[in-house]
């Protein structure tokens, strides 16, 4: 999965690409801005949906956003708006260790090749939690299998 921007003749239009490389299909998806009213969930593969996580851009997180959003969503703010190591963190702490911790089977994450989803913090939570986390190629995140 990724959020790209094209510019074509001055009109600016953000993508959503949604790859599964197993069966060689892909979606494409115009999305009409990148606010926090426009959210990715994430599930398992066996599809247990986990609570959204929403990234506004702001310096401040205001509590009258997070009022009335859906059972257990989580709520942040970066000046961006994208998620950034902190964030990052905080999604992967507070929404999948919960989740892992129910069993001590392996569990596999996917995600993108972003740096600010690596660090030590991380890769030990991974090893005391039986997660192997594989990051995507770019070209495997763009691109469906041919």
């Amino acid at each position: 999965m990724d959020v790209f921007e094209v510019n074509c003749k001055g009109v600016t239009r953000k993508y959503l690409i949604t790859v599964d490389h197993f069966s060689d299909f892909y979606e494409l998806d115009i999305l009409k801005d990148l606010s926090a009213k426009e959210t990715i969930n994430t599930s398992t593969a066996s599809g247990e949906m986990f609570a959204p996580y929403v990234v506004y851009k702001a310096d401040n997180l205001w509590t009258n956003w997070c009022a009335n959003g859906p059972d257990g969503a989580r709520y942040n703010r970066t000046k961006s708006g994208w998620f950034d190591k902190d964030t990052f963190q905080d999604w992967f702490n507070t929404i999948i260790i919960p989740w892992a911790v129910k069993t001590s089977a392996p569990k596999v994450l996917i995600g993108d090749n972003l740096s600010s989803h690596l660090n030590i913090n991380m890769i030990t939570k991974c090893e005391e939690n039986n997660i192997r986390f594989y990051f995507c190629r770019p070209i495997q995140r763009t691109t469906p299998n041919h």
